[in-house]
């Protein structure tokens, strides 16, 4: 029920919160009152990684230009901070935690999205996200579907299906990933090499690379890609013309080092989930609204847009934006990068920690361990510098890191007050309780055994077999 004094559209409201200065009726739900006239043509463009705030009108004219005659929300907010969760709210008008009842790296065959349901359309899809194929389910409802190796290669079998001869009005799905890792641009930046990789050899202990050098020329080659790729959607618009529906979505943005972590999947800081959304309806003037929508929001418009009817089993309206958890399988690059911050998610100005049963729970587990954090504590690591051959006496107080013990080192043993060790090879060994080169300050916390309850919450996010 609406509340009192709010928006008026039934659910739009939540009776818990203090009302919005945004009440502009969302453009879905003004779609959902009548159908299109005619059929027209769909193309949706999903941009991977593209973060919001790096649409601007300087690096991504063609995106830019887009937006600013679309349906354009200011806060759009992918409800998982990985791509399959992303795509599967996108196609489905429904988060993913309504759609995965266990552990799922697919979309379930028991999902129907909304493309099956624009019925009236050839439907055609081409990917080139590896975790976004027919095998892992996401061809649902397509009549054609195929993978390219890179985004010009997509652009191009859009290009031959498009040129084809008509039998009906068309949908056309391109999935680009020009952002994504291994940030390869065509044209790298000055100073920077092709790819990342060329220098970061270890992408999953980016944690070594500390050096405001390396972060900036990271953020350089991510930059450039990210260039690159509003020219491969400018391809697209222009040839579907300006009679089509066009949609332009990220599925999620990236990290570059403002928290201390590096890439995606890994957080929810707004730099992670929130996503560049733009709607453009032929006949209808441009829309800028100010509070947040939800990737299945946007999945919802694009199908209503096309002609699609309401399913009731879509998320109804909302003023609150819900997370969930992420779904990386590797330590935390920094502790503080793995959660939320208090506060992330956003209704209008306002800031509240909402979330959906698991996600609430969830926000607080750790990602390498699962386990939930306790008490925090802090521990001083320093790194002490290793010789093959030469024997290394230190206080036998001194604690070092689980996967890297003396014995890793060479011989080791205590004698009295001391950790007498006998290195094999030569580098830098982190110990803690001990002064050396290049010492820093971690948090670290306490921790519990997640329950049934919890770890049924973290499958039904795809985050736990």
């Amino acid at each position: 029920m609406a509340e009192a004094g709010g928006c008026g559209a039934p659910g739009w409201r939540s009776p818990r919160l203090e009302p919005v200065d945004d009440c502009a009726e969302p453009l879905w739900v003004t779609l959902g009152r009548s159908r299109p006239q005619g059929r027209p043509d769909v193309l949706l463009v999903i941009v991977d990684t593209l973060r919001a705030d790096h649409v601007t009108p300087a690096r991504t004219p063609r995106i830019q230009g887009h937006a600013e005659r679309a349906w354009w929300p200011e806060q759009a907010w992918s409800p998982s901070p990985w791509t399959q969760p992303a795509v599967a709210a996108l196609f489905s008008g429904r988060p993913p935690w309504a759609l995965f009842p266990q552990a799922a790296r697919a979309l379930p065959d028991g999902v129907t999205t909304w493309i099956e349901q624009l019925e009236t359309h050839e439907r055609w899809m081409v990917g080139t996200n590896p975790f976004v194929t027919d095998k892992r389910g996401f061809h649902q409802g397509f009549s054609r579907f195929r993978m390219a190796t890179d985004d010009g290669t997509a652009v191009a079998h859009a290009r031959a299906w498009w040129a084809e001869p008509r039998r009906g009005p068309r949908l056309l799905v391109v999935h680009l990933f020009g952002p994504h890792l291994p940030y390869a641009p065509a044209s790298p930046p000055p100073g920077a090499g092709p790819h990342v990789k060329d220098h970061f050899d270890d992408l999953d202990s980016i944690g070594r690379y500390r050096n405001a050098g390396d972060e900036a020329r990271i953020a350089a080659l991510y930059a450039a890609d990210v260039a690159e790729v509003d020219a491969h959607v400018g391809a697209l618009l222009d040839l579907v013309g300006p009679d089509a529906i066009t949609a332009v979505v990220s599925d999620h943005g990236e990290e570059l080092f403002e928290h201390g972590g590096f890439e995606h999947g890994h957080a929810l800081w707004p730099e992670i989930v929130r996503v560049h959304a733009a709607v453009q309806v032929p006949g209808r003037p441009p829309l800028r609204p100010t509070g947040p929508v939800r990737l299945q929001d946007v999945g919802q418009t694009l199908a209503l847009a096309a002609g699609v009817p309401p399913d009731p089993l879509w998320s109804p309206p909302t003023d609150v934006v819900y997370l969930g958890y992420p779904s990386k399988r590797r330590p935390p690059v920094h502790t503080d990068g793995i959660v939320a911050p208090e506060g992330v998610l956003l209704r209008g100005k306002a800031r509240h920690v909402v979330g959906d049963a698991a996600a609430l729970e969830a926000r607080m587990a750790r990602v390498d361990g699962l386990r939930w954090r306790g008490e925090r504590t802090e521990s001083r690591w320093c790194k002490v510098a290793v010789t093959a051959g030469e024997v290394l006496t230190l206080p036998s107080t001194v604690t070092w890191r689980e996967h890297e013990p003396p014995t890793a080192w060479g011989p080791a043993r205590r004698e009295g007050t001391e950790l007498v060790v006998h290195p094999t090879r030569s580098g830098s060994w982190a110990l803690s309780g001990t002064e050396g080169a290049e010492c820093r300050t971690e948090r670290l916390e306490t921790l519990r055994p997640l329950d049934s309850l919890e770890l049924q919450g973290l499958r039904a996010l795809g985050y736990v077999e």
